[in-house]
């Protein structure tokens, strides 16, 4: 009886442990509701933003034109304009998937098991897997990307967000 005793002490402790590491740790990229905090420039025709989620609660926001990039860029294409007039800082390197970000922004891949993520309101670009994520933001739906930044259209009205999930 005293081992019964002994091995549910012990298995209580244990779950007790794991449940206050679960509830303690931060949550990344959680996604549940709409964004409210996210106030969205208004926007012309030919404009689109990006929104790159720095920190809880702290967003940058850059609004550009169709112009400046030329009609047929991508995201790729507006993040590399912003890195070269905005000082926007930047760390990637291209695979056979093309652009993979390590850096965007105050954004690092990798802190803490955590990835950059991209989503878009731009449809021909949205992720129509299982694994697909969409949310309001400020306003507008966007919707997890199903093709990495070297693909990501950009067009007049569009939401790009940029954030770190969790694996």
């Amino acid at each position: 009886m005293r081992r019964l005793t002994s091995a549910m002490l012990l298995a209580c402790v244990i779950l007790s442990s794991v449940l206050l590491l679960c509830a303690c740790a931060p949550s990344y990229g959680s996604l549940s509701g709409d964004l409210q905090e996210v106030q969205l420039p208004p926007l012309k025709d030919n404009q689109f933003v990006v929104v790159i989620k720095e920190s809880e609660n702290n967003y940058t926001y850059y609004t550009m034109t169709i112009t400046d990039l030329g009609t047929t860029s991508t995201v790729l294409d507006a993040l590399l304009y912003l890195e070269k007039n905005k000082e926007l800082t930047l760390d990637y390197y291209y695979s056979s998937y093309g652009a993979y970000f390590t850096q965007i922004g105050n954004l690092h891949d990798g802190d803490g098991g955590r990835y950059i993520m991209f989503y878009t309101s731009v449809e021909q670009d949205f992720d129509t897997s299982a694994y697909a994520t969409t949310f309001n933001c400020g306003g507008v739906n966007v919707t997890s990307s199903g093709v990495g930044a070297s693909s990501m259209h950009v067009q007049g009205g569009a939401v790009i967000y940029i954030q770190l999930t969790a694996f």
